[in-house]
């Protein structure tokens, strides 16, 4: 739900977008979350249309529901650092639902 008061009661320095693909200042079209956390609100509703499934307890949710992990690969000799999700019941690793055809509710 949009709070005009977090304008003022939030800096800018500390109104960072949630979304793991922005974490850009927020400045304007600001939501919080039930959980609190700040979001830009297209990258909520782009946050709440990804999908992801555990890999162990096969639960899926969506991706305010995800926590990501900070993860280095190595792609031959260079070293990039990633964001993995996280599943937030069991703390496996999950898939992205987006390239297995996505979810039909």
């Amino acid at each position: 739900m949009s709070d005009r008061g977090l304008y003022k009661k939030v800096p800018l320095a500390k109104r960072v977008c949630s979304w793991i693909h922005c974490q850009e200042p927020i400045e304007r079209n600001l939501i919080r979350s039930k959980d609190g956390r700040l979001w830009h609100y297209g990258c909520y509703n782009d946050a709440r249309d990804t999908h992801y499934q555990c890999i162990e307890c096969v639960a899926t949710f969506d991706g305010t529901e995800v926590t990501f992990v900070e993860d280095n690969s190595s792609f031959g000799d260079d070293f990039r650092r990633q964001w993995k999700p996280q599943c937030p019941s069991c703390g496996a690793n999950l898939r992205s639902l987006a390239s297995q055809g996505g979810i039909e509710f």
